[in-house]
């Protein structure tokens, strides 16, 4: 008896034994996927607060300083992919609003120009017009925009003038 229990016990070791060594791994896959937009960010963010005021200095006589002024660099700009940019003015001039008195002008023309990523753009108030500006690719870089005012033709006006100069990025479709 002990001899067939002891074969038993043997036989069911045997059988485990195997069970253990022949035992199967099997795996599974896990799909993972995402959609990235094409973007442009100033600082971080899609939405940004104005820059300035910057003066356009004008003498006592009415005199405009034509001397270029320089935006500090705006950092931090990003576009993952090509992108245009372009200006826009609010006003088409630094402007007191209104219309001019005869023989005087409201309106300080000016031009301005902005370098992003390599590419160059362009804007003239005085013809309400300009160029874009094109990077080839992504982009991460500074923004640096200059602003040159105009002489007017005709004298200025008195009064407040103010215009805001919008510069738009947008990536390529």
């Amino acid at each position: 008896m002990r001899k067939c229990i002891a074969a038993v016990l043997l036989a069911i070791c045997s059988l485990t034994n195997s069970q253990v060594a022949n035992a199967q791994s099997v795996s599974q896959d896990i799909l993972l996927n995402a959609t990235v937009p094409s973007y442009c960010t100033i600082g971080g963010s899609a939405t940004t607060s104005p820059l300035g005021p910057y003066t356009i200095p004008v003498s006592a006589t009415g005199v405009v300083n034509t001397t270029q002024i320089n935006v500090p660099a705006i950092p931090n700009v990003v576009c993952n992919r090509a992108a245009n940019f372009s200006f826009q003015s609010v006003s088409s001039g630094v402007t007191s609003g209104g219309p001019a008195p005869m023989g005087a002008t409201n309106v300080i023309e000016y031009a301005a120009v902005a370098n992003f990523g390599g590419a160059t753009a362009s804007y003239n108030t005085s013809t309400d017009s300009g160029s874009v500006g094109t990077t080839p690719n992504a982009v991460t870089d500074n923004l640096v925009v200059a602003i040159t005012p105009l002489l007017p033709t005709l004298p200025l006006a008195p009064g407040n003038y103010t215009d805001t100069l919008i510069v738009t990025l947008s990536p390529t479709p």
